[in-house]
């Protein structure tokens, strides 16, 4: 039942509005730098592991292994049927190839339709307007910090900027058990480092999820602004900001003096 050169790189099983295709990867030629190409083959429902011919083909359900469970409700909530199909198979595409790329993506997302139609496909989906931090991450968020945090737990948060070439993102994230777990980011409006004005901005976003708890911010360099500890003061939140070598912190107040 496949049509597919005699050494395939790869066997995926999808599905697609319930019809399962095989979708078959192979190489044109024997060298490494051979075009790819993709075969898609529609076969009968199968069981959790079958023998096609030659080959054993696993159906795994992507979604329910690649994404938690409180996930998938409330993503249930949020999308029609189609659009959590897609983000189904999306999501442990986007691991498997450790990009974010629409041209690649669309290249090696398993729907039976051209790349350019799998393009436009992807990218209706990406413009979605439920699309977005508040909507889909913070519910998240507050269920997670329900799950594994007791109430009044002091927890930390940083703030960073980081830059790749065009790109200036401020990120906000929940230190967790020494990994950083994202909750609010932005792209900045001009390259180099971050003014006052942007810190409240993006922590005001995620400040009110942690009313429940005692919060601490910490911050480089770059944030040791006087404007900013007094605004973190003013919202009960404490702070830790590293200060430059030629500032001293005086007389007990957040107030900065140069060391000349």
């Amino acid at each position: 039942m496949i049509n597919c050169c005699p050494n395939p790189k790869f066997i995926t099983l999808v599905a697609r509005e319930g019809l399962e295709f095989i979708k078959v990867c192979n190489f044109a030629g024997g060298g490494n730098n051979q075009p790819e190409t993709h075969t898609f083959v529609r076969i009968e429902p199968i069981r959790c592991s079958q023998k096609i011919g030659s080959i054993i083909v696993t159906r795994l359900p992507i979604s329910k292994i690649m994404i938690p469970t409180f996930y998938l409700i409330h993503l249930k909530k949020q999308l029609s049927s189609a659009q959590f199909k897609l983000i189904g198979i999306l999501l442990p595409l986007i691991q498997s190839e450790k990009q974010v790329r629409l041209e690649r993506l669309s290249r090696v997302f398993p729907y039976p339709i051209t790349t350019e139609s799998r393009r436009r496909k992807l990218q209706r989906f990406l413009d979605l307007p439920n699309l977005t931090i508040s909507l889909i991450w913070f519910p998240l968020i507050t269920c997670w910090l329900i799950t594994y945090c007791r109430v009044g737990q002091t927890l930390s948060i940083a703030i960073d900027r980081s830059q790749w070439g065009r790109i200036n993102l401020f990120m906000v994230s929940l230190i967790w058990e020494r990994r950083a777990i994202p909750l609010y980011w932005s792209l900045l409006p001009k390259l180099g480092n971050s003014s006052f004005e942007s810190h409240p901005t993006n922590l005001q976003q995620v400040l009110p999820l942690f009313s429940e708890y005692k919060v601490i911010v910490l911050g480089d360099r770059e944030f040791c602004y006087v404007d900013l500890g007094n605004w973190l003061r003013e919202k009960g939140v404490s702070f830790c900001l590293r200060l430059k070598k030629n500032h001293l912190n005086r007389n007990g107040t957040f107030s900065l003096a140069t060391v000349r």
